[in-house]
């Protein structure tokens, strides 16, 4: 199920940003310590090559609607997925969101200033899943010509403790915010 989810997310964000390419320009990455994801290995995978944990972000809705002037709330689940031999407890810390985009007449955004995460830290025993809410304040001066678009967020949560990366990791998590209106 997972593997599909992955593949899924993996397919959505690229015609997302094929759709983006026309509208939205991506520039920076965020700053943040920390152990590097686990790119796109499943925590099968990663297990298969010898990890110990993996931390599991996905949010419950892959699409979230909002309009010009709201905020939307985006629950995640972070799940610590563990091996035969897991790592007893794991905290991780919210980085922010990938990358920065411009919309065409508006300017530059850095979505990190429009996206506040409900905790910046968590700790998670093996195999314990909590929920870490986002909260994204689209601003009331956005242009109407991004009504009708969906803006995909990388959504980032490394490891606080910087743990070799062979035994723990996280994933990245795609969300995306639908501008109704």
């Amino acid at each position: 199920m997972k593997i599909v989810l992955i593949l899924g997310i993996i397919f959505a964000v690229g015609i997302t940003v094929v759709f983006l390419s026309m509208s939205f320009t991506h520039n920076n990455e965020p700053k943040g310590e920390g152990v590097s994801s686990g790119g796109n290995r499943t925590p099968e995978q990663f297990f298969r090559d010898g990890g110990r944990s993996y931390v599991f972000i996905e949010p419950d809705t892959l699409t979230t609607n909002a309009t010009i002037g709201s905020t939307v709330q985006v629950p995640l689940t972070l799940t610590h997925e563990t091996s035969a031999n897991p790592l007893p407890i794991v905290t991780v810390h919210y980085v922010g969101i990938q990358g920065m985009f411009t919309i065409n007449g508006y300017g530059e955004i850095d979505p990190n200033s429009i996206v506040k995460p409900s905790t910046d830290q968590i700790s998670l025993l093996a195999g314990e899943s909590k929920k870490v809410v986002l909260n994204f304040s689209i601003p009331q001066d956005w242009p109407k010509s991004v009504v009708n678009g969906t803006i995909p967020f990388s959504v980032l949560f490394l490891d606080s403790d910087n743990r070799d990366p062979k035994d723990f990791v996280t994933n990245p998590a795609l969300v995306q915010i639908h501008i109704v209106g």
